[in-house]
């Protein structure tokens, strides 16, 4: 479910957690706790918007970058299931 959450993230460019949310299905307190698990771990970050303190933008953190994007072939197979993932 991290992996998961965390390709989301990297797919959807820097989201804020509100559109992280909808696109995992869940309410935004339970993407909340979500991303700060994920955050603790190193999976993800937390980047507070310049312009709007209250707006909080989320990256793939340095352990998903070692652990996803180094992996042989995991960026390629990735971009192929990227449309599935989005499908509404």
């Amino acid at each position: 479910a991290d992996a998961f959450a965390a390709d989301v993230i990297y797919l959807l460019e820097q989201p804020t957690l509100t559109q992280f949310a909808g696109e995992m299905g869940i309410s935004q307190p339970s993407a909340s706790y979500r991303v700060n698990e994920l955050a603790q771990k190193g999976v993800v970050e937390k980047v507070i918007s310049p312009r709007d303190r209250r707006e909080c933008r989320l990256r793939v953190g340095a352990e998903y970058r070692k652990k996803t994007l180094d992996a042989p072939g995991r960026v390629e197979t990735m971009i192929k299931i990227s449309p599935l993932l989005f499908q509404k």
